[in-house]
């Protein structure tokens, strides 16, 4: 990749750089220091990289909220659909 970069034929994208946290992640890297050192030794803008693992902490954030939205609506409705069913069986058992 460092090759590439010299050569300016290196296609950043945000997947490089949500790839290079990925793979510190899975090293359980968690020094930012480390993250520099992978991006210099990539060829790769450290601007462009926070700036890229920025947006992608706030998109795993708001799926991670989205997520939990839809656990209690979905819950909610269960416990709409149960209060459904027994009042229609309250009715039906007096009549």
């Amino acid at each position: 990749m460092a090759t590439q970069a010299a050569a300016d034929k290196l296609l950043y994208t945000k997947y490089i750089a949500i790839g290079m946290f990925r793979m510190l992640e899975l090293a359980k890297a968690t020094d930012p220091k480390a993250l520099e050192s992978l991006a210099g030794a990539g060829g790769v803008d450290l601007k462009k990289v926070n700036s890229d693992l920025a947006m992608y902490k706030g998109l795993l954030s708001k799926l991670a909220a989205a997520k939990e939205l839809q656990a209690e609506f979905l819950e909610r409705e269960k416990r709409k659909t149960a209060e459904r069913l027994a009042k229609k069986a309250e009715k039906a058992a007096s009549e």
